[in-house]
């Protein structure tokens, strides 16, 4: 599909601010044997919207999100990317989901839906399928993230996305997805992937299901923006067979100021950041 683009006419140009951000990475999953490398987190999302600087704020939070941490079958899930992925399960023998990628995202004042200016979604994190069958964890948005995967087993959940308006809700018993928060894989058993962050988060897979992909979002006040349908930011780490999988990579943010001819870029930290005019 094309890339959602919106404009809004009638605005007076002057100065302008874009803004490109990539959401983070799903880890992939890891089994102690037994089909193929099909276990791959899912990728995170990409925005770029433009704004009248004038619309802006003088100062930014910025949240720059971490990719899913590596998996393990025999040492147990990595926690989810920083801020708010959802953490993967294991049963600590065979099996371990790999954990949603962190959202990206540009506020103002505090860290809520309410005053976010642009999001880009997690990717969720992979299964963990001993057949040779996919299990892949959903891309981030964009817009609405990408469903997780499973196929091979009659109980395999993979876990819905995030949409523009909810969580990430009914594909698995995993833990559903939230505003800014993605969903967690239960405990036990044959392990899902955990959820991408977002502005609506992913829910989580189970029994070896991915977990979904988490939204993105764009303030109304843009000028334009720009959308991959999913996908676009940080890559999803691949899955593994007898040993730990890849985790996801790290998201991105570039805050370009037309007016002062600047281009900052700024990288995962773990910590929210500030960006000021």
């Amino acid at each position: 599909m094309p890339p959602v683009v919106i404009v809004r006419s009638g605005a007076a140009i002057g100065p302008l601010v874009t803004i490109v951000c990539k959401g983070a990475g799903g880890s992939g999953g890891s089994v102690s044997a037994g089909g193929g490398l099909d276990k791959a987190g899912g990728d995170g999302g990409l925005v770029v919207a433009t704004f009248r600087k004038a619309d802006l704020p003088a100062s930014l939070i910025v949240q720059v999100g971490g990719g899913g941490q590596a998996s393990d079958h025999a040492g147990g899930a990595g926690a989810g990317g920083w801020p708010a992925g959802g953490q993967g399960a294991a049963d600590g023998v065979n099996h371990a989901g790999g954990s949603g990628g962190g959202r990206s995202g540009v506020f103002h004042g505090t860290v809520s839906q309410a005053t976010a200016l642009v999001v880009a979604g997690g990717g969720g994190g992979g299964g963990s399928q001993e057949q040779a069958t996919s299990a892949f964890g959903g891309q981030g948005g964009g817009v609405t993230g990408s469903p997780g995967t499973t196929t091979g087993l009659s109980e395999g959940q993979a876990g819905n996305p995030g949409t523009q308006i909810s969580g990430g809700a009914g594909g698995s018993v995993g833990a559903n997805g939230s505003a800014l928060v993605g969903g967690d894989a239960i405990p036990g058993g044959r392990a899902g992937g955990g959820g991408g962050d977002g502005y609506f988060g992913g829910e989580a897979g189970h029994s070896e299901g991915g977990g979904g992909g988490g939204s993105g979002f764009v303030f109304p006040l843009a000028l334009n923006s720009i959308s991959p349908t999913t996908g676009g930011g940080g890559a999803g780490g691949l899955g593994s067979i007898g040993a730990a999988s890849a985790a996801g990579e790290d998201g991105q943010i570039v805050i370009i100021d037309n007016n002062n001819s600047m281009l900052i870029v700024y990288s995962y930290t773990g910590s929210n950041q500030t960006h000021t005019f």
